[in-house]
């Protein structure tokens, strides 16, 4: 099945407002039946939880026409249900309208108009492997990555030591469609997002600790007022005393503007043509061609990805395509022009089946989106 086949499955429905354990061993043996449905069944659940808190969104018009269409579907032939299904079916026939309701809010299932869109492909490119470069040697990691920086040099998630050059900057190179995790010497912790490159020394100095970026990282810094520590960039630094933080530097940005974000602590940031500005918790400034922007912001909507997820709130679409494009390293015909004016509310759950995300994502927008291979 399909996310929306589970979101409009009365027994899943039952099984998402009771949680009993005769509807959790039903539904694992389902899956263990059908190892394909794996990733809808937990991306339905996922889109379950958010959208059960949204019925008040909808217009009585729209409530209407989803109570008859239900009222419709429960009036037809009834079909062989399981016998735990037959029992929690007992359940008031307005709960199911409620909750059917719910789920209509977010997947627009009373919006007008004609639902033949012509669908915009995102093509999947050829994934390359996450590199570290240090000195002459070079070394590929297959999928998704955790390095240590420690005294004995670099190690990899399973603990096997890297041989790594002390006297220069060592460099990470996340592509499009891998993320990374690095632990650096300091204890400071890393998240390097799809698409970035990240130089950074095997030792800080006594005096500083600096690293470079090119992409997107999350970082919780590990304080030290005798180092401070900062993140350089191609248009701007930033200054950090202990700290976490979003930094988005991407040469590709959807709007031509790069950001940062802090989650806490207190950071500054200079740009390179002379800019200054200090942020506080929950504060985004945005560095536009060397101007300076300070905003208050829900910082989940930035820093989402590293949790598994992508989060929106009337985003428009040609980023929404942008993050997903770096994230699956897909590619979009007709993206641009076929989705302008249009924006996306909601969480899309960083599936490993990309075409499950994109089903979802099809169901927020007036749009349809199938995969082709490069």
């Amino acid at each position: 099945m399909k996310i929306k086949d589970f979101l409009t499955n009365e027994h899943f429905i039952v099984w998402m407002l009771s949680k009993d354990t005769d509807g959790a061993a039903y539904w694992e043996d389902y899956i263990k039946r059908n190892p394909a449905d794996k990733d809808a069944f937990y991306q339905a659940q996922f889109e379950f939880k958010k959208v059960h808190f949204q019925k008040e969104t909808l217009s009585e018009v729209e409530k209407q026409e989803l109570f008859s269409k239900i009222m419709g579907q429960y009036a037809s032939k009834p079909r062989k249900l399981p016998n735990y299904f037959r029992k929690k079916m007992l359940y008031p026939i307005a709960a199911g309208v409620a909750i059917l309701l719910s789920i209509g809010v977010y997947f627009q299932l009373a919006k007008s108009g004609p639902s033949d869109v012509e669908p915009i492909i995102g093509r999947v490119g050829e994934t390359k492997e996450i590199q570290l470069i240090t000195g002459e040697q070079e070394y590929v990691f297959q999928g998704n990555t955790v390095l240590q920086v420690d005294e004995e040099g670099i190690k990899n998630e399973e603990g096997d030591p890297i041989q790594v050059a002390e006297d220069t900057y060592n460099t990470l190179v996340v592509p499009y469609g891998r993320q990374s995790e690095l632990v650096l010497s300091d204890g400071s912790r890393l998240w390097v997002n799809s698409g970035s490159t990240l130089k950074f020394p095997a030792k800080f100095s006594d005096e500083h600790r600096s690293i470079y970026l090119e992409g997107e990282i999350y970082i919780d810094v590990v304080q030290d007022k005798k180092r401070p520590f900062k993140v350089q960039t191609s248009k701007f630094d930033v200054d950090v005393y202990g700290t976490s933080f979003n930094v988005n530097a991407y040469t590709d940005s959807f709007d031509d503007k790069d950001r940062v974000v802090l989650v806490e602590g207190s950071v500054a940031v200079k740009t390179k043509k002379g800019g200054r500005a200090e942020l506080s918790p929950n504060q985004a400034l945005l560095i536009d061609d060397g101007e300076i922007t300070k905003e208050t912001v829900d910082v989940s909507r930035y820093i989402s990805w590293k949790e598994g997820y992508l989060s929106f709130n009337q985003t428009p679409m040609e980023e929404v395509l942008m993050e997903l494009s770096r994230y699956y390293n897909l590619s979009f015909s007709g993206g641009p022009n076929m989705v302008s004016g249009q924006t996306c509310t909601g969480k899309i759950y960083l599936s490993t089946n990309v075409s499950n995300v994109l089903e979802t994502l099809s169901t927020m927008v007036d749009s349809s989106f199938k995969v082709e291979e490069k």
